[in-house]
């Protein structure tokens, strides 16, 4: 429900959230995989917070009750991908860099990594100019969740994150890895498959049938 409008140079790029967990990690590989292993999706688990979730939206509800006075420019919620995903798109047409040293963090034990890729829920990434900051980080602290600026929009087209100690870590050029990539081509062979239609024995009754598919683990 916020305002639509295009990211400027100079709006503040905000995270309106609770604390950054180590868990949720390359959930965005997981879930747009064609299949998945137990061994291999233990890091990606991610873990719902509905208490915190209710407080971000107690905020944003505060913010549309203000009409016109609105705060937030634009809105994107946080999940595959964590921060690396919504703040890459939240600057997608105009460029941002992005400083990991002002994330709250639940474990001081995590790498700049994990704070830019684990999907620790629930979160948000929002612009706001910097005149509205004020209004935002208020009804934040009325309602207990984080009001984190994580850095600002730029315009040169790039995405540029600086670690917790201030070094560059990414320094990507967003048309190409967001805006201009090229469309992907499939080429389909039709395949004659060697299988025979299907038989059923003739003395198979309804009632066997009906036993054999609830015996299977997937049915019962």
């Amino acid at each position: 429900h916020a305002k639509k409008r295009e990211a400027v140079p100079g709006m503040l790029i905000v995270s309106v959230s609770g604390p950054a967990y180590p868990i949720g990690f390359g959930g965005g590989t997981a879930s747009s995989g064609a299949s998945s292993t137990e061994e291999g999706d233990q890091n990606s688990v991610q873990r719902a917070d509905p208490e915190r979730e209710n407080c971000i939206n107690r905020v944003f509800q505060s913010c549309v009750e203000l009409g016109n006075k609105n705060p937030v420019e634009l809105v994107h919620d946080q999940g595959a991908g964590g921060k690396s995903n919504v703040d890459t798109e939240l600057a997608e047409k105009t460029g941002g860099v992005i400083r990991l040293r002002n994330v709250v963090l639940s474990d001081s034990s995590m790498s700049d990594a994990q704070i830019w890729v684990c999907e620790y829920q629930e979160g948000y990434g929002v612009l706001v100019k910097p005149e509205n900051l004020a209004v935002l980080q208020m009804l934040c602290a009325r309602e207990g969740a984080n009001c984190e600026i994580l850095g600002e929009i730029t315009g040169n087209k790039r995405i540029v994150v600086y670690g917790r100690n201030d070094d560059e870590i990414v320094n990507l050029s967003l048309p190409d890895v967001l805006t201009d990539l090229p469309r992907q081509r499939r080429e389909l062979v039709r395949v004659k498959h060697p299988l025979k239609p299907l038989a059923l024995p003739a003395d198979l009754t309804i009632a066997r049938a009906l036993e054999m598919v609830c015996r299977l683990p997937s049915v019962a």
